[in-house]
């Protein structure tokens, strides 16, 4: 690790995305790993423990600072990735090509596959189950993350087949955002893009009714917040610098704001700012030659943990977290490697070019279709 102590401000947030040396998948990687973790004590039947996050701070645990910094990171480069391109169809292609092939390919695994063999019902009740065709329907299109299958994990304390993919329903009404500021020319515009993530920001906190589709569920609200300080970053990172010496005032700011009663809101500016320091300040760009296991940590860790706790009910959470940690990490690398990265590499393939391939697929096979009804 390579980390210089110098007495200058330190380099704007605008001069280190320059410098294209990051931390993003480490911090991901972690981030992921964190929510394992913290998913560790929830999911243990031996309760009573919290983890140390939760010990330290008192008010949250370890899942939902990682969920946190996951939105702030996101809320950063989701921006960053609109302004570069300008352009809404490219865009939506490399949001979709992102999130949408490992998650299908994880419902399948776990609807088709997973579920059945875990599920307490027999295979016929389990798929004639409008419960089934239910999850699938609310949570591919990530409108809306449905939780149970049927049968599954029942004797769980918290039963669901994939509680973490609540998120990602969220991550994409951002997504929404992010582009409709785009399209309206909104971010292209510091001033008008500061007022309105800020009028946005005061409606997630004191009138979150105002904004149904970012407040269906109740944290969706608190996640958009934390995504929108992430477009704040990136819309002012012209003036936005990472200091060492910022960080320990922030720290201390929060100190003051627990002794006030406010650590809660004291923590979460210095944690978000702390979070974009990491990114860019230390030096643990090695880690980038790995690949990035983070999304398949996340969809697939619950459902290790699960199953862990059904077929070993006497694992402590610490035991949990590093059994789950050694049968996710396979299929977490098995995901980037197989379909996630692939997946990708279409981002380079123009949009038309890509409709039309798939176009000619389709004539393709109707031609066939066609061919063999002629010969009935």
């Amino acid at each position: 690790m390579k980390l210089k102590l110098a007495w200058g401000w330190g380099k704007t947030l605008a001069e280190h995305e320059h410098d294209r040396e990051n931390n993003y998948q480490l911090l991901r990687f972690i981030a992921a790993m964190a929510v394992v973790y913290g998913h560790s004590y929830a999911l243990s039947l031996l309760r009573g423990g919290h983890d140390l996050v939760q010990r330290a701070l008192g008010f949250t645990y370890s899942g939902d600072l990682a969920v946190e910094m996951f939105f702030v990171i996101s809320g950063f480069l989701v921006t960053a990735s609109y302004l570069h391109r300008d352009d809404l169809a490219v865009f939506a292609k490399a949001r979709i090509l992102r999130i949408f092939p490992a998650l299908f390919v994880c419902l399948f695994v776990t609807v088709f596959i997973w579920g059945p063999l875990v599920s307490s019902v027999s295979v016929q009740e389990y798929f004639a189950s409008p419960l089934t065709w239910k999850y699938l329907a609310y949570t591919a299109p990530l409108w809306k993350a449905q939780m149970e299958l049927p049968g599954v994990f029942l004797g769980s304390p918290r039963p669901a087949m994939n509680g973490p993919l609540w998120t990602l329903p969220a991550e994409i009404r951002m997504y929404i955002v992010v582009a409709l500021f785009g399209v309206a020319g909104i971010l292209r515009r510091r001033w008008l893009a500061n007022l309105a993530l800020g009028a946005l920001a005061v409606c997630l906190v004191l009138t979150p009714d105002l904004v149904p589709m970012l407040s269906i569920v109740k944290k969706f609200a608190h996640l958009a917040l934390i995504f929108c300080v992430g477009m704040a970053f990136y819309i002012n990172r012209d003036w936005v610098r990472l200091d060492w010496k910022i960080l320990v005032l922030l720290f201390i700011f929060a100190l003051v704001m627990r002794a006030l009663g406010y650590f809660p809101l004291g923590w979460t500016v210095f944690f978000l700012y702390a979070t974009m320091w990491l990114v860019y300040v230390p030096d643990f760009h090695w880690y980038n030659r790995v690949g990035d296991y983070s999304y398949g940590v996340y969809i697939y860790g619950w459902p290790v943990q699960e199953t862990l706790v059904q077929w070993f009910p006497g694992l402590t959470p610490v035991e949990l977290f590093f059994a789950a940690a050694a049968g996710t990490l396979p299929l977490a690398a098995l995901s980037w490697h197989l379909v996630e990265q692939p997946a990708l590499q279409l981002k380079q393939v123009p949009v038309r070019k890509m409709l039309g391939r798939f176009g000619e697929a389709l004539v393709r096979e109707f031609s066939k279709l066609d061919r063999f009804g002629s010969k009935d």
